[in-house]
């Protein structure tokens, strides 16, 4: 199933530019997959996107997951964490992530605003 993740991930990339949230220094893109890809998504896009920090989103049974990449990944985390119930993150200061009930996803979305 090697192939089937590759080919996953290479849908997601495609349908990046269609899909993505520019906001400030930030780019976001929600994944909706069985697979679980936002982690490589986000190193993957953090290559080519060097400028901004790269947030990749997505649910995974009753929580949502954000991975953060690059300079500021760990700043940008900070400010999600204290804005958004029942969070919880970490990592360092250029790749991390965090998750919060699935519930909560409407304040993420809007605090990316």
């Amino acid at each position: 199933t090697y192939r089937k993740t590759e080919k996953e991930i290479e849908k997601w990339l495609k349908i990046f530019e269609t899909r993505k949230i520019e906001i400030r220094n930030l780019v976001y893109l929600e994944v909706k997959s069985k697979l679980k890809l936002r982690s490589t998504l986000a190193t993957i896009l953090s290559e080519k996107i060097k400028t901004k920090v790269v947030a990749v989103g997505q649910r995974e049974g009753k929580w949502f997951r954000v991975s953060f990449r690059n300079k500021c990944a760990l700043k940008a985390l900070n400010y999600f964490l204290k804005n958004i119930p029942e969070s919880s993150g970490g990592g360092h200061p250029v790749a991390c992530s965090m998750k919060f009930p699935v519930k909560y996803k409407k304040i993420f979305i809007s605090k990316l605003k």
